[in-house]
């Protein structure tokens, strides 16, 4: 008798997708243009630097779904 899967939950769909994709891909789903906005809002300023906060979000994000998970063993 085979065993019933459980229906994968759309956040767990997105978290197999990105971790399994190579480079900034938060890129796709949260664009530049979304987060400068937020930001020019907000009235954050900030110096144009190799990383631009931009980057630095993508980066994190990606870092922390990432499946070996040493983002979170650095506390």
């Amino acid at each position: 008798m085979r065993k019933m899967l459980k229906p994968r939950s759309r956040v767990q769909i997105l978290v197999d997708k990105y971790t399994s994709s190579f480079g900034l891909p938060f890129e796709k789903i949260l664009p530049m243009a979304i987060i400068e906005e937020t930001l020019k809002e907000e009235n954050v300023k900030y110096r144009q630097r190799l990383y631009s906060p931009i980057v630095t979000l993508w980066a994190f994000l990606s870092q922390v779904l990432d499946r070996d998970k040493t983002c979170l063993t650095c506390s």
